[in-house]
């Protein structure tokens, strides 16, 4: 609080006069606030940041003409791990000779349903000619053929189903091992081309990425942030790519959410007016 610059009592602020000795009270103006500067960055530092740039190109330049001299077994690693995801299912589909005896199966069916058919007939006509029997009279040869002729089918019918089966369990075989076979060969692939790389890798020497980045095509998309200036070093290229993939995958879960929801309710609204169109009908 102010004091009175006559007899030293205290004085209320805004007070125009002393409530002691009713001298005037000097106002003592209030300087303004110093406007901040502008804070600018330095130009070294400017410059400091494209220097780190430029050396971040120059160095991820580098590694892609070193490691693109191993670009064949790279493309050969990937597809290794495709197929030994798709020949570990045991679903997959692998091609072998021999087949599967299907024919021997259709065949088989029917000759045993026509078979079958025929062998009830000829049981009615044995049971005929034993009731006729009793009173003296006898089947001719012709007859009797006929009634085995249905029999023979029958039992070769039946012969054709169990040979598919088993032409069947020996196709399942093949498959199967042929299925193992190939896993087997581009899991031995893998392992090598693993090794090859990995062993291409450490020659390099001090690499900025870990090996699982060192594909060419993959250096290519952590190079791109760089030139465009979204980033200054090659770890912040890589967050950035991470980033960027994480952001599509979202957007495209949300255009399917959306293509789902859009898809729903037109399902809806058809559903609505057709029950309007029942509705109007029974009256």
């Amino acid at each position: 609080m102010p004091f009175c610059s006559n007899c030293g009592a205290q004085v209320d602020a805004g007070s125009r006069f002393c409530m002691s000795c009713g001298s005037p009270v000097e106002q003592t103006p209030v300087a303004p606030a110093p406007t901040p500067a502008p804070v600018y960055a330095p130009v070294s530092s400017i410059a400091h940041q494209g220097n780190i740039r430029q050396e971040s190109i120059v160095e991820i330049n580098r590694m892609i003409q070193y490691f693109s001299k191993k670009q064949a077994q790279y493309d050969e690693y990937d597809d290794c791990c495709e197929k030994i995801s798709y020949y570990s299912n045991p679903r997959a589909r692998v091609s072998v000779g021999g087949g599967r005896g299907t024919p021997f199966k259709v065949f088989g069916l029917i000759m045993t349903i026509g078979g079958g058919v025929f062998c009830l007939a000829s049981l009615a006509t044995i049971a005929t000619y034993s009731t006729a029997s009793r009173y003296g009279a006898s089947a001719d040869s012709g007859t009797v053929a006929v009634m085995v002729v249905p029999w023979i089918i029958l039992a070769a019918g039946i012969a054709l189903l169990v040979l598919s089966g088993i032409k069947g369990r020996a196709y399942v075989g093949r498959v199967n091992a042929e299925r193992e076979r190939l896993l087997r060969h581009y899991e031995d692939r893998y392992d090598a081309l693993a090794n090859e790389l990995n062993t291409y890798f450490m020659n390099y020497g001090y690499c900025p990425v870990a090996a699982s980045y060192t594909n060419p095509r993959i250096l290519e998309l952590i190079r791109e942030p760089i030139n465009l200036g979204r980033a200054d070093t090659i770890k912040e290229a890589i967050n950035v790519m991470i980033m960027d993939s994480h952001n599509s995958e979202m957007e495209l879960q949300a255009t399917l959410a959306a293509q789902s929801a859009a898809s729903a309710a037109r399902g809806a609204k058809a559903a609505a007016f057709f029950s309007a169109a029942n509705f109007i009908r029974h009256f």
